[in-house]
């Protein structure tokens, strides 16, 4: 973790420290939600540009992963810590209460934090990546909900997968399973990169993945078509519901030590194809669907015989 030279101490909620990379200055402060890993990177940029840092952490964080600091980020400088509160709004008084500045944006550093940051951010009155809370996508969880987000793409008339989700097997599951073509993919309905992802290539496969995944967590299942084609991952940048591309990739992901779905690398793809522009379109048209008004996005995109998906 970054040096610190004395603590803020609101029932051990929240720290200061001394200036390291950046320094305190300027009268505003930016809030990174789980700045953990990569996400140090992230809260590195802010502070260079002069901004008071605060670091917020969700209940999903550990210590362990909060001393996970590229080598590179040792010396940011955190102007305060701040543990997540019983509810939102407490969470938001404990940042007001460890910083004394405008705070100027709140973002995500990392996976874990993407409700958080959403939600805090509307707490806050900051902008928030679905603009407000009556929007399709609000903190209840629609942009991060692998379910909900298929939902709402198909109801905007956009390719989406075929699925089925319960924390019962019995029922909509079962009879998805019966009728879809193998393999198919079960997952968590939330989760991180490929945890719990698996490739089932028979209906009693399928099956016993999605009863260890019920019996590991208290959340539902997915089961979904297996969406067969080249995968591109698409990041832009929005603000006002206006969408900015800045980078489109394609994965090279091959099977390995028992794994389906094993990263290799990422190969940039020229943006002025006739597949980029229809794969750039299509992600704009998603983040329209979402309600994504607000902020970076990442999103994965198959390429099937009958366009992106």
């Amino acid at each position: 973790m970054p040096p610190y030279s004395h603590t803020y101490d609101t029932d051990d909620n929240a720290r200061t420290g001394a200036s390291g990379a950046g320094g305190v200055g300027g009268s505003l402060a930016v809030v990174v939600v789980d700045p953990t890993s990569t996400g140090w990177c992230v809260a590195r940029e802010i502070s260079r540009r002069g901004y008071n840092l605060v670091a917020v952490w969700s209940d999903a964080i550990t210590d362990k992963m909060k001393r996970q600091v590229p080598s590179s980020c040792s010396d940011v400088f955190l102007y305060a810590e701040v543990n997540e509160g019983p509810t939102v709004h407490e969470t938001a008084r404990r940042v007001r209460e460890a910083a004394p500045f405008d705070v100027a944006a709140c973002v995500c550093g990392g996976e874990t934090g993407t409700a958080l940051s959403d939600a805090l951010s509307e707490a806050l009155g900051l902008r928030s990546t679905d603009g407000t809370t009556e929007g399709p996508v609000s903190v209840v969880g629609g942009r991060w909900n692998k379910k909900a987000q298929q939902e709402l793409i198909k109801a905007k008339g956009l390719r989406s997968t075929r699925q089925a989700a319960g924390k019962e097997f019995e029922g909509d599951v079962e009879s998805f399973l019966s009728k879809e073509a193998y393999p198919v993919i079960v997952k968590p309905v939330e989760s991180t990169s490929r945890d719990g992802v698996k490739l089932c290539r028979t209906f009693e496969e399928a099956k016993e993945h999605f009863l260890f995944l019920r019996g590991s967590s208290s959340g539902e299942v997915l089961c979904q078509e297996f969406l067969r084609g080249k995968e591109y991952a698409v990041d832009n940048v929005t603000k006002d519901g206006i969408h900015k591309t800045t980078m489109l990739w394609t994965y090279d992901k091959r099977s390995a030590n028992g794994s389906e779905f094993v990263y290799f690398g990422c190969v940039p793809v020229d943006s002025e194809t006739e597949e980029a522009k229809l794969i750039v379109q299509y992600v704009r048209s998603v983040l329209d669907a979402l309600g994504a008004r607000d902020g970076a996005t990442h999103t994965e995109v198959m390429m099937t015989e009958d366009g992106p998906c």
